[in-house]
């Protein structure tokens, strides 16, 4: 039972990883476009906000999930 516990949690991670992987290339895409455009002019307070403020949730997203898998691997241990 506790194998095919620790077999599910492990397809459930690759497909959650998958998952945020996508998501943040599609962000870092947007990000990266925000950036472009403030070398052809200054981006408004807004703008640079909004890549700050991403960036901030793809590391806050990415550290949660982490610790969330750590966790579950520990107590299937």
């Amino acid at each position: 039972m506790r194998k095919k516990i620790k077999k599910e949690v492990n397809d459930a991670e690759s497909v959650l990883r998958g998952a945020f992987d996508l998501l943040k290339a599609k962000v870092q895409k947007q990000i990266k476009l925000l950036e472009k455009t403030g070398l052809k002019r200054n981006l408004t307070k807004e703008e640079e906000k909004i890549v700050k403020q991403l960036k901030k949730y793809i590391d806050d997203a990415e550290r949660d999930m982490s610790d969330e898998i750590e966790g579950i691997e520990k107590h299937l241990k």
